[in-house]
């Protein structure tokens, strides 16, 4: 079914818009969620020259927040999510990074 957040409290069904229902996700217990980068099937580090994110309910202009780390775990850059004005409630934030910078993970504060 869509998921929706209903089941932790009923009010965040209208509080919480969605790009794409089943893919909608948060951390439990804290605002903070890593991701790293692997090879499919495999714990094998990975990384990517782009990375992007819809935020729902993104509110304060910097509240919400990326971090990006190259495959050494030196930081690359922090990004601020701009918050929606009106409209759906949606945010979106990517990055791409050229040349030899590649981002193996990234860190994310909701």
């Amino acid at each position: 079914g869509k998921i929706n957040f209903g089941e932790i409290n009923n009010e965040y069904i209208k509080t919480f818009q969605t790009f794409s229902p089943q893919k909608l996700f948060s951390p439990l217990g804290s605002n903070k969620m890593s991701v790293i980068f692997r090879l499919p099937n495999t714990t094998s580090a990975a990384v990517t020259s782009a990375f992007g994110v819809v935020f729902t309910s993104a509110n304060n202009r910097y509240d919400t927040t990326m971090t990006f780390y190259d495959e050494y775990g030196k930081e690359i850059g922090l990004t601020f999510v701009v918050p929606y004005i009106e409209g759906n409630g949606l945010s979106f934030l990517g990055v791409r990074v050229k040349g030899d910078v590649k981002i193996s993970s990234v860190d994310i504060v909701l």
